[in-house]
């Protein structure tokens, strides 16, 4: 029988961060959690996960890292792995380099202030449908 699914969580909040993967965890997910870009941009150079939850806000090291991770994800999963961005953008499709990440790489965007139980049950739902359950 496989684990449970991996989701990786940059957070640029800890307690936002936190409070996600403790409902996660309660779910029987196993996320790990990144508190900056450049950890997690070593760990996904390292390995892949399950869903994504990233930060579109974090500290990024470069511009345009976000759509680079993103486009990376795409090409290794053949658009099958849940992404979801967290943003602070009313208008996302405004929002230089937010918009193009969100319109080429099918991504869900999610706009803070957001109930953590809300990005956790849409987390949770992706990779019940991703499992065919």
């Amino acid at each position: 029988m496989p684990g449970p699914f991996s989701v990786a969580v940059l957070d640029s909040d800890a307690y936002l961060g936190d409070a996600l993967c403790a409902m996660l965890r309660d779910s029987g997910v196993a996320p790990v959690v990144f508190y900056e870009a450049a950890a997690f941009l070593e760990a996904h150079r390292n390995g892949a996960f399950d869903a994504y939850v990233l930060d579109a806000t974090a500290d990024w090291p470069a511009p345009g890292d976000l759509e680079r991770v993103v486009a990376a994800i795409r090409a290794r999963d053949g658009g099958a792995v849940p992404v979801f961005i967290l943003g602070r953008h009313a208008a996302p499709e405004r929002a230089e380099g937010l918009a193009e990440v969100l319109m080429r790489h099918r991504v869900r965007y999610v706009l803070r202030p957001a109930r953590v139980s809300y990005i956790a049950t849409q987390v949770g739902e992706e990779l019940a449908r991703r499992a065919g359950g």
